[in-house]
């Protein structure tokens, strides 16, 4: 069996393409199915998805919705234009330059198209490939995302998508700086189905931050870079209520999973805040499964996948996906871990 770390490399690094630039719909995505209580896992097509799910489930989606956070910036010092991507922290903003981050000086300046600026900081000294960022008094960010902003991609090498590529069904507060995109596939017509099959629908909002952490960078440190997170009152309600009949809570989104645990503690609290939780096999969640794309197995979201199945499932079930022609990263295709049985995996 090929080992975690090669899974990736040896897909021929496959992204995927949005659906509808390849005359298809987006619920034509493949779904791998994984089942971690029988250790059984399927191929099937993310439109049949209902098929997997019951009255009673309750889908969890994040409803925040991506903002285009990355531009062409001109360093004054290197003279010559490169992309920045820019996150937030808890006090402010932090961004990544992308492929000079060693080049790149503290008090460097990189100017916008209305000629203020941004002046990189220090290292993050948890997370060095990102710096604290200092804005220019007349900086508005608004203005320049939409003079601008351009939408961060995992891959260089993919095109620049229109805004409605970007937009998912529940997708309605803005605040991402990388893309949720494990509810794409869900159309209209699909959640129309599930609703009269008595699956229940709930949202909750966590803005993602700057990429997903290499192994590298997380490893030992137990937490991630901040994000912030909401859950409603009416949200708790909805999923506590889901906790005391026994339905299964499902995450649409590694993003979801990360709000939900960090307000669980035996029951989901309503709350807003940044939450920095590191989800791995050992960590309460409160959910039961999840749906979420195909990750490269060297980031902190294989870790998080490990808190529903183990992970020599995983590898083997990826495998297949991979054999199978499997697409990656946000325009790929799904995985679903889900017990197939009424009862918890937390």
């Amino acid at each position: 069996m090929r080992s975690m770390k090669n899974i990736f490399e040896l897909s021929g690094v496959k992204y995927g393409i949005p659906a509808e630039y390849k005359g298809t719909g987006r619920d034509d995505v493949k779904l791998l199915s994984i089942d971690p209580i029988s250790g059984k896992y399927s191929r099937t097509k993310f439109a049949g998805i209902g098929n997997h799910l019951s009255s009673g489930d309750t889908l969890v989606f994040n409803n925040s919705m991506i903002v285009p956070s990355s531009f062409k910036l001109y360093s004054t010092r290197q003279k010559k234009y490169v992309t920045v991507n820019i996150g937030y922290s808890e006090s402010g903003y932090i961004a990544e330059f992308r492929d000079i981050n060693k080049a790149v000086e503290k008090g460097e300046r990189f100017i916008f198209s209305d000629m203020s600026y941004l002046e990189a900081g220090e290292p993050l000294e948890q997370f060095p490939r990102y710096r604290n960022i200092i804005l220019s008094d007349n900086f508005n960010l608004e203005i320049e995302e939409k003079a601008i902003g351009r939408y961060i991609k995992y891959e260089d090498r993919m095109p620049d998508f229109p805004e409605s590529t970007y937009r998912n069904v529940y997708a309605t507060v803005p605040g991402s700086v990388e893309y949720p995109s494990a509810s794409r596939p869900f159309t209209e017509y699909i959640i129309d189905e599930l609703k009269r099959k008595g699956v229940n629908m709930v949202n909750i909002t966590l803005h993602c931050n700057l990429g997903s952490l290499d192994a590298t960078e997380f490893t030992g440190k137990g937490r991630l870079l901040p994000e912030y997170y909401t859950v409603s009152d009416e949200s708790a309600f909805i999923l506590n209520r889901a906790l005391e009949l026994g339905g299964r809570i499902i995450a649409v989104g590694t993003t979801a999973v990360r709000a939900m645990a960090t307000v669980y503690d035996g029951r989901f609290n309503p709350g807003s805040g940044y939450t920095d939780i590191f989800i791995n096999q050992n960590t309460e969640t409160g959910v039961d499964g999840l749906i979420t794309g195909m990750h490269d197995p060297t980031t902190s979201h294989i870790k998080l996948l490990e808190a529903f199945v183990d992970i020599s499932l995983l590898e083997s079930a990826y495998e297949t996906g991979i054999d199978s022609g499997f697409a990656w990263e946000e325009f790929g295709d799904s995985t679903m871990i889900l017990p197939h049985l009424k009862h918890k995996i937390k």
